[in-house]
């Protein structure tokens, strides 16, 4: 459903029926085929339900839209390898800012931008996103005219939008 690359070049792949996240190595995206995985991360207690969207923030942890209305944070160490590590961040997200996040990006100061499939759009100040919680967004914004959204990425950076 979602794809992001880390630092180091490698590519994190989540797939929403087997509620699994996994990582290919950057050398392994050098030949054809159909690799076995370096990394698969899979669920606690649902941690992973229909892990959505996928961002690396500049830490190098990994952060997951779900089906659950959460975002959850892996950390660098918990992606090291295989398992089904309890994520060490969980943001409890819902209505009125988002109903059900679809995609997230990180923008250039840090903070997190999550979009539900319903055009809601959101954004988490980085200082909100240190702990579990459920913080408010500094942000919301409802895109009108549309009926389905997946996915979010910035880059470049946008002009005109409330990203500083």
């Amino acid at each position: 459903a979602s794809l992001a690359f880390d630092a180091s070049g490698a590519l994190w792949v989540s797939d929403v029926q087997a509620n699994t996240i996994v990582k290919y190595g950057s050398e392994q995206l050098e030949v054809s085929g159909a690799p076995a995985p370096d990394v698969r991360l899979a669920a606690t207690d649902n941690s992973l339900a229909n892990p959505s969207g996928l961002a690396f923030d500049a830490a190098g942890n990994l952060w997951v839209a779900n089906g659950r209305q959460t975002v959850i944070s892996f950390s660098v160490a918990q992606l090291a390898a295989s398992g089904a590590p309890v994520p060490h961040i969980v943001l409890a997200l819902g209505p009125p800012a988002v109903t059900l996040p679809e995609g997230i990006a990180f923008d250039g100061d840090g903070s997190l931008w999550v979009i539900s499939n319903d055009g809601r759009l959101a954004k988490y100040d980085r200082s909100s996103l240190g702990a579990s919680g459920a913080p408010l967004p500094s942000v919301r914004l409802v895109l009108t005219g549309y009926v389905l959204f997946w996915s979010l990425a910035f880059w470049p950076a946008p002009a005109g939008l409330p990203m500083h």
